[in-house]
């Protein structure tokens, strides 16, 4: 099963992993999409633990 942003509730929380390139991305895509990221956690395999919350 797939969780999107956009099938978040309002204040509804999104965990993903992602590479460096990706955690650029994230930043981009969440100020268009009405969204926070919470966190950011450095991984041992040079990945990110980030967290988004729906606004």
């Amino acid at each position: 099963m797939s969780l999107h942003l956009q099938d978040l509730p309002s204040g509804g929380l999104l965990e993903a992993e992602v590479d460096y390139e990706g955690l650029i991305k994230v930043d981009i895509i969440l100020r268009h999409r009405g969204a926070s990221l919470v966190s950011r956690e450095r991984l041992p395999s040079a990945h990110y633990l980030v967290t988004i919350r729906k606004d």
